[in-house]
């Protein structure tokens, strides 16, 4: 027999409240995405962040090596 077809019988719900408040949490922040872009003062602010994520490829670079050698240490 099924899985949630038994979880239905026993009287237990398919749908969680966990996987509940995740999706409403999803669409918050795809909603609060869409209409940032609309007001001037935070396009600049968005427009600022999106500028700096897409130009610190070196500085992600130098955090990703020293992460990786800081492990290797600590696990030797």
């Amino acid at each position: 027999m099924n899985r949630s077809v038994e979880n239905v019988n026993q009287g237990q719900s398919v749908f969680s409240l966990w996987a509940a408040i995740k999706i409403c949490n999803m669409v918050f922040i795809y909603r609060l995405i869409r209409f940032l872009p609309a007001s001037k003062n935070i396009r600049i602010i968005v427009g600022t962040v999106f500028d700096q994520l897409r130009n610190g490829g070196a500085f992600y670079g130098i955090l990703f090596v020293s992460f990786n050698l800081l492990n290797r240490l600590i696990l030797i």
